[in-house]
C-alpha cells in the first residue's frame, strides 16, 4: 500500500512539474513577445522603453513565481503522501 500511494505521488509531482514548465514556458513567451514588440505600442522612445522595462521584468517575476510556486505544490503532494504512508501504519492482526 505504501509503495502505490508514493508511485501515486510522484507521478502527480510529474503532472505537476509538465504543467508547471508549460506555465514557465508561456510566461517567457508572452513576455518576451510584449518586449520584442514594445516599439508597436507607443512611438515614443521612452514609452517604448518603459514598456520594454516592465514586460523583462514581469517576466522574470513570473518565471521566478512559477518555480517558487512549483516547488511549494510539490512540497505539498509529497508531504501528503508522507501524512498517508506514516498515519495509516499497519493495522494489527487479529488472533
Amino acid at each position: 500500500m505504501k509503495n502505490l500511494v508514493w508511485i501515486i505521488a510522484w507521478l502527480c509531482v510529474g503532472l505537476w512539474t509538465a504543467i508547471a514548465a508549460l506555465g514557465y514556458w508561456i510566461i517567457g513567451a508572452v513576455t518576451g513577445l510584449a518586449a520584442n514588440n514594445a516599439d508597436k505600442v507607443g512611438g515614443d522612445p521612452e514609452t517604448v522603453e518603459f514598456i520594454n522595462w516592465l514586460a523583462l521584468l514581469l517576466q522574470n517575476v513570473g518565471e521566478i513565481a512559477a518555480v517558487i510556486l512549483w516547488a511549494i505544490i510539490s512540497l505539498a503532494i509529497l508531504g501528503v503522501a508522507w501524512a498517508i504512508t506514516k498515519f495509516t501504519g499497519r493495522s494489527p492482526v487479529n488472533s
